[in-house]
């Protein structure tokens, strides 16, 4: 039946993998190392104009990015497997420091936080690291990484030479290097490189001595065990390497890279090959703050240039983007980067995987020849190619050739830059090229592998329903004012004060509460707020309206209600929830806002001025009702019909118990916007909120339930709705897995069906 046919799916993908690691490590050349060959001995990382060298051998890097917090520890193991059978030998990790040190001075390092877990289990599967740790990061994560606390603290200016953010920059800076130190070269570990600052684009003298004391300040914190030190796609220090970010680093390789040294003293580091991130309500065709993501064809494209003109190191940001658990995103959906090669549910994205896969163990056969000639930049072949209007044979400006020659072999680059397919001539034979395409033809003149020759997938996603009938809900209702105040304490003040500032940046809600009294009745509310932060308005205890901003950007702005306000006396309660804080931030920046950051207007009477009361926290959250102890403080219903806007909802389910490769997703049809949680795990953010292309799709219906998550017998769903949900009898779980056979429409899309 179904379930036999799995099995032998399964048992073919096990052998396939298997027989996989054994080509890579029979075939890989002696210019492309992987860990295991310099594994728990001494070792030396420098570089020279053309490569990274390890103990002096040049090396090609074929690298992913994996953050370890979007993912649980068991999906770790899984997504750096897949690393391992793609052909990569590097993984790129950022180091979150809101994350592991949410409140100053406390620190966490377990589970998903185990930074060192992490890059043991990297080492464990033979993959060199590169270790950014910035400690700003971007990232579309929350305040780009930086803690909201140091935010707060006075006088701070974030990446410049401002004494408050290089003391607490060097500290943290310092503390990752000495947690991690077992794994540097020195002690026979594999990180290989470690990047400090992220994106750097000061401008004024003072931003200048602080790129040169980043440089100074990293090559120290390392110097016990050095490696190099890198900054990637702006200014650099003068002691440590420019590296690209980008969709293409063509240009960037052309011009020797920012810095003017790349290909003169040092080599060409590609840090962020990027795969797109998905922002709520766009959708891929019409986006706003990112573009949503690439084709197979294209990135293997701008990759081959990138080596053909002398690129030594190329990594995907990102391999596997993972989810947004707790609230780790910056205004950007639950899943994150849901085009590159492993998909959110960390299952392989067809045929993009493939594609690439082939890319890597092609060039990682030839990658000896390539790093031990020079490189070719400006030293292009122009290729004859055949036109078939004038039947002739012409010199080409748009067909070209780069060739390596090392140890008497060769291996060439052949580009077409035009976008129609033509016929090249190259060391007497004949080659169709593709439009927009590269192909990589080895020593005995075979091509072995174009970049727009994208091989349609055997496989495809299965998504099958685990309960076919609704869930048997109960709810519990948020209150507005919450009677044991002692529990919750609140903050009053002559204006409504920022919720950073009541938060703490500890929680995503913060309440605000103000008495007014009118002598005519208002119909609109203005209140300013910032981007990417919702309002929902309660008159009296009742829901008459909420508003949002969901762009993916900085700075404050004005949201209007249209609501009714009769005259007399009025209770008007606001709960203000983060979308996450945006992850830009340039030189000299100071603290983000969120909440009520100004005046609130009601109809033609301002009301910012008066007695407001402030609280952060969902009561819900403060009682940690998610959680076995926390749920039996409180009354819950079995009237779930009745459950309105920031209302509780809790239901159980047995553990499907999922085969190997099948993952747990929920799907999130038939409720609005609130967070999710399973046995007390915060997976995050749902919102159903509708794409803007016309479809009347939601941007993400499926939310993936990591292993990790589940537990043995009866497990807790509980979520929290915040607008209200439309029918939560919708909901339902399901599993998906990849099976044998051509894909779906759905699943013949670039984007991952999420």
């Amino acid at each position: 039946g179904i379930n036999a046919e799995y099995g032998r799916q399964m048992r073919f993908a096990v052998l396939t993998l298997v027989l996989f690691f054994f080509l890579v490590c029979v075939l890989a050349s002696p210019g492309y190392l992987n860990y295991n060959e310099v594994k728990g001995k001494a070792y030396t990382v420098t570089y020279n104009k053309r490569s990274l060298l390890i103990n002096g051998q040049p090396s090609l890097f074929l690298s992913g990015s994996i953050h370890p917090p979007r993912a649980t520890v068991n999906m770790w193991d899984d997504v750096l497997k897949q690393a391992v059978a793609s052909g990569l030998n590097m993984v790129e990790v950022y180091v979150f420091w809101n994350f592991h040190e949410p409140v100053e001075g406390q620190y966490y390092w377990s589970d998903r936080g185990n930074l060192s877990l992490f890059v043991q289990k990297c080492a464990e599967n033979n993959l060199f690291v590169n270790l950014r740790i910035g400690p700003y990061v971007c990232a579309e994560w929350d305040y780009g990484g930086i803690p909201t606390w140091l935010g707060l603290k006075e006088g701070i200016q974030f990446r410049t030479y401002n004494p408050l953010w290089i003391k607490y920059m060097e500290q943290w800076f310092k503390t990752v290097v000495d947690l991690l130190n077992p794994y540097f070269p020195k002690n026979g570990g594999p990180i290989v490189l470690v990047q400090v600052e992220n994106e750097y684009d000061g401008r004024n003298s003072n931003d200048h001595m602080y790129v040169e004391w980043c440089g100074n300040m990293a090559n120290s914190a390392v110097s016990k065990s050095p490696v190099p030190i890198i900054m990637c796609n702006g200014n650099s220090a003068n002691n440590t390497v420019n590296t690209c970010n980008g969709n293409s680093c063509t240009g960037f390789i052309s011009r020797n890279g920012q810095s003017g040294r790349i290909l003169i003293d040092q080599p060409a580091l590609w840090t962020e090959n990027e795969g797109g991130f998905q922002v709520w309500g766009e959708s891929p065709s019409k986006t706003t703050s990112y573009f949503w993501g690439r084709s197979a064809s294209d990135i293997s494209n701008d990759i081959l240039q990138w080596f053909a003109r002398g690129g030594s190191h190329m990594n995907y940001y990102m391999f596997f983007g993972g989810n947004n658990y707790d609230w780790s995103g910056s205004s950007v959906t639950n899943m994150y980067a849901s085009d590159v090669n492993i998909c959110p549910d960390a299952l392989p994205h067809e045929p993009k995987f493939t594609h690439l896969t082939k890319l890597h163990n092609s060039i990682s056969q030839l990658a000896d020849i390539i790093v031990n000639d020079a490189a070719q930049l400006n030293q292009e072949v122009h290729l004859l190619w055949y036109n078939p209007s004038t039947n002739q044979w012409t010199k080409g400006t748009k067909q070209l050739a780069f060739i390596y020659k090392s140890g008497g072999k060769t291996v060439s680059f052949l580009e077409n830059n035009d976008i129609i397919t033509v016929l090249v001539q190259y060391n007497n034979k004949n080659y169709s090229l593709p439009g927009s395409s590269v192909s990589i033809v080895n020593n005995e003149g075979v091509e072995i592998y174009n970049s727009a020759n994208v091989a349609p997938p055997t496989s495809h996603r299965v998504t099958e329903p685990i309960n076919s009938s609704p869930f048997e809900w109960q709810i519990w209702k948020e209150p507005l004012e919450p009677s044991e105040t002692s529990k919750f304490p609140s903050q009053t003040a002559d204006y409504p004060v920022e919720a950073s500032l009541v938060s703490q940046g500890l929680t995503k809600f913060v309440w605000y509460q103000r008495n007014v009294t009118l002598s005519q009745a208002q119909t609109k509310v203005e209140i300013e707020t910032a981007y990417a932060n919702g309002l929902v308005l309660f008159i009296d205890g009742k829901k008459v309206g909420d508003v949002d901003d969901h762009h993916h950007t900085d700075g404050k702005l004005q949201l209007t209600l249209d609501v009714t306000v009769n005259s007399g006396r009025s209770t008007l309660t606001f709960l203000s929830e983060s979308f996450g804080f945006d992850n830009g931030m340039g030189a000299g920046s100071t603290r983000k806002v969120k909440g009520i950051t100004g005046n609130v207007v009601l109809g033609n009477e301002n009301i910012t001025a008066g007695t407001w009361n402030m609280r952060p926290y969902l009561a819900g959250e403060r009682l940690e009702v998610y959680t076995p102890q926390g749920a039996s403080k409180v009354t819950w219903s079995q009237d779930w019909k009745s459950g309105g806007p920031v209302t509780w909802y809790k239901t159980t389910f047995e553990n499907p118990n999922l085969k190997a490769g099948e993952q747990l997703l929920l799907d999130a049809t038939g409720l609005n916007r609130g967070k999710l949680y399973i046995n007390g795990n915060n997976l995050g953010r749902y919102w159903t909120l509708i794409m803007n292309d016309g479809s009347g799709k939601p941007t993400q219906t499926l939310y993936h339930i990591s292993k990790d998550f589940l537990i043995p017998g009866t497990n807790v769903l509980t979520l929290v709705e915040i607008l209200g949900a439309d029918d939560p009898s919708k909901v339902r779980l399901v599993k998906r897995y990849m099976a044998q056979g051509p894909p779906s429409l759905e699943d013949s899309m670039q984007t991952c069906p999420l």
